[in-house]
């Protein structure tokens, strides 16, 4: 998400997993296997679809909505002034960056009921 999006070349280099960028810097343009998106709001991706997602400290607003269309277990890497979001572990942290693991949701309760006779 944002200005992550300037190092998609390279990441697409390394990796044969198509590439989403949210509102990359101006003059950043999709290629195949990398598409992008402008968006205002909440990412326009299904919930749990993401293997990983990066946050610029711009698109602080939107960590809810990375968290939610991560994965779980999957990667989400945030700048350093955003606190962890809920739903995610630490993993690493730097002055710079902090990379977290999205936990499993919380299913929803379970009501048993007993059956007599």
């Amino acid at each position: 998400i944002g200005a992550w999006g300037i190092h998609a070349p390279l990441m697409h280099a390394l990796t044969d997993t198509p590439l989403v960028l949210i509102d990359p810097p101006e003059g950043v343009e999709g290629q195949p296997g990398v598409s992008v998106l402008r968006c205002d709001g909440d990412l326009p991706l299904a919930l749990g679809v993401a293997r990983g997602v990066a946050i610029d400290e711009e698109s602080g607003s939107r960590v809810d909505s990375a968290v939610r269309v991560t994965r779980t277990a999957g990667r989400v890497v945030g700048p350093a002034s955003l606190p962890l979001p809920a739903g995610v572990r630490e993993l690493a942290r730097d002055d710079r960056l902090w990379v977290g693991a999205r936990e499993a949701p919380a299913s929803p309760l379970v009501v048993l009921h007993v059956r007599r006779g």
